[in-house]
């Protein structure tokens, strides 16, 4: 068997893909590590503002959340995460004391300063579901 060689060409696309990929797997793997962070009871409030798209502004939010019966013994868990350039399509369950509570939750990630955080919206989104969004919520 002959084997032909490879032009340059032809391998600086191959090394591009395979850079490509493992950008988008890195990506992926952060996005999933910072919703579960964001998401789980044993996560500081500095920590979880860090990861909220204008946590900041959420930190009053976060706290009062924080003593909720839901947030005692929250995890969360991503099923399925579609990256379009600096966002996210995240589909997730979250998880009270270990059994599945929200199934099948979108939501979406956003990269803001080179970290994927997750978007106020979707976090105002599941605020909703308690009652009337507090004042951060950005307006639909």
């Amino acid at each position: 068997m002959t084997r032909k060689p490879i032009g340059a060409a032809a391998l600086l696309l191959a090394s591009a893909a395979c850079s490509s990929a493992l950008a988008a797997g890195g990506d992926v793997a952060k996005i999933k590590l910072n919703w579960a962070t964001f998401f789980s009871s044993k996560t500081t409030i500095a920590k979880k503002a860090s990861l909220l798209e204008n946590g900041a502004q959420f930190k009053a939010v976060l706290e009062a959340q924080s003593t909720s019966a839901y947030a005692q013994n929250s995890t969360a868990s991503v099923s399925k995460v579609t990256l379009a350039g600096s966002k996210a399509m995240v589909v997730y369950t979250i998880s009270i004391s270990g059994k599945p509570f929200l199934q099948g939750l979108k939501g979406l990630a956003l990269r803001v300063g080179g970290k994927w955080v997750v978007s106020d919206a979707t976090f105002c989104g599941l605020l909703v579901l308690q009652g009337p969004p507090p004042a951060p919520c950005p307006s639909s």
